[in-house]
C-alpha cells in the first residue's frame, strides 16, 4: 500500500493537469479577452496543482528512499494520495466551468478526465477512511506525550 499510494495520486494529478492544459488551450485560443471568472479559474487550478504536486513530492521525500511499511509511513502517504485525488477532482471540475459547455461534448479530452477523475475516491484507502486514519494516529501521538 505505501508504493500504491503515491502512484495513484500522481496518474490523478495527470489527469488534472491534463484537464488544466485542455482548459488553458481552450482559453487561450478563444477570440478576444477573456472573462475574469474565467482567468481566476485558470489562476486558481494552476495554484491547486501546484499545491498538491508539492504535497505528494513531500510526502515521497518524508518516507525517504526505502520506507518502512509501518502506520506512521502509510498514514503520510495516503493523505498525500487523499489530497492529491481530492485536488484532482476539484481542478477538472474547474476545468470544465472555464471551458463551458463545450468540455460536455464528447470530442472533448474534458468530457473523458471528468468521468475519469472520479475514480480516484474508490481506490483504497478511501478518503474518509484516510480521514479516521490520520486522526487515530493523532490521537494515539497525543496520548504519548506528557501534556
Amino acid at each position: 500500500m505505501i508504493h500504491f499510494a503515491p502512484i495513484v495520486g500522481a496518474v490523478y494529478l495527470g489527469i488534472a493537469q491534463g484537464a488544466y492544459d485542455e482548459a488553458l488551450r481552450v482559453v487561450a485560443g478563444r477570440a478576444g479577452e477573456p472573462a475574469p471568472a474565467a482567468v481566476r479559474g485558470l489562476g486558481e487550478m494552476s495554484a491547486r496543482l501546484r499545491v498538491a504536486k508539492w504535497a505528494l513530492l513531500g510526502a515521497v521525500d518524508e518516507a525517504g528512499e526505502d520506507p518502512s511499511a509501518d502506520e506512521r509511513t502509510l498514514t503520510t502517504l495516503m493523505v498525500a494520495k487523499r489530497h492529491a485525488v481530492c485536488e484532482a477532482k476539484a481542478i477538472v471540475d474547474l476545468a470544465l466551468d472555464v471551458v463551458g459547455g463545450a468540455a460536455f461534448f464528447r470530442t472533448s479530452p474534458l468530457e473523458r478526465a471528468y468521468r475519469d477523475v472520479r475514480g480516484g475516491p474508490f481506490h483504497p484507502i478511501n478518503p474518509e477512511a484516510t480521514l479516521a486514519m490520520a486522526g487515530t494516529g493523532a490521537l494515539a501521538d497525543a496520548k504519548r506525550v506528557s501534556w
